[in-house]
């Protein structure tokens, strides 16, 4: 009776951390023709981020100055960070935990980690460093297009 409760008890161990690590890495063809909107949007400014094959378009609207700002930036997805940006890797399907962006106008590379992407759930989670409070945080966001 102990070998048989062992052996119950190691399957539901081997099925549970397969299950948890089920997509332990993300295509960057899931992303193509998607639009998201953070679930908590900050108050000054209404955003909504897209992305191509190559690129990550953010929108943002001022309603208080009634101005619009649209940002370009390249990006594709590494199962490392890279210590430099590699632009032999933008506009390929590429798979990883990582998004890795460049942003030509100051000539910056970031990266956040991917914690969740689920279209089906329309859920999108990421883990971007906040440099005011100096730390990584999650950030939720929400499918409000797919193509």
């Amino acid at each position: 009776m102990k070998k048989i409760y062992n052996y119950i008890l190691i399957a539901c161990f081997a099925l549970s951390a397969t299950t948890c690590n089920a997509q332990s890495q993300f295509s960057s063809d899931q992303l193509i023709g998607t639009t998201w909107v953070p679930v908590i949007q900050h108050p000054v400014c209404i955003d909504t981020t897209s992305y191509t094959k190559s690129k990550k378009i953010m929108k943002g609207y001022f309603p208080k100055l009634n101005r619009s700002v649209v940002s370009y930036n390249d990006y594709y997805l590494s199962d490392t960070i890279p210590s430099t940006f590699d632009h032999s890797q933008v506009n390929k399907t590429s798979i990883g935990n990582y998004m890795i962006f460049y942003n030509p106008y100051l000539e910056d590379m970031t990266c956040h980690r991917i914690i969740m992407l689920d279209i089906a759930k329309g859920t999108l989670i990421l883990e971007r460093y906040n440099s005011l409070r100096g730390c990584f945080e999650p950030v939720e966001y929400r499918l409000v297009k797919s193509e």
